[in-house]
């Protein structure tokens, strides 16, 4: 770990597949998984009832999308519909690709 400066979180979007994109000014760009991905993969590998269905359609990118409250903080932190992250901890070890 290196304590050199984090550049400015710039924008923080969330995608189709419910990763967060992190942007920051020097154009490095990391990605988090939101609550509601983990939700969705810890629901797909489970043995899916008519409960655990509906639990997971609640929990669709279809309801969750549109309704995206991003407020990025002059701290470096940002929060997406009130779950907070640390800019500077995700720049430093946080992914460089959904895929991965």
């Amino acid at each position: 770990m290196t304590d050199a400066t984090v550049p400015r979180v710039e924008g923080v979007a969330m995608l189709p597949n419910l990763f967060l994109r992190v942007t920051y000014r020097d154009g490095e760009v990391r990605y988090v998984r939101s609550p509601v991905n983990k939700q969705i993969t810890a629901g797909a590998s489970r043995k899916v009832t008519a409960k655990t269905l509906g639990a997971m359609m609640q929990t669709s990118a279809a309801s969750y999308i549109p309704a995206n409250a991003i407020d990025i903080n002059p701290d470096n932190t940002f929060a997406v519909n009130a779950v907070r992250y640390d800019g500077d901890d995700l720049y430093r070890n946080g992914r460089r690709s959904y895929m991965g």
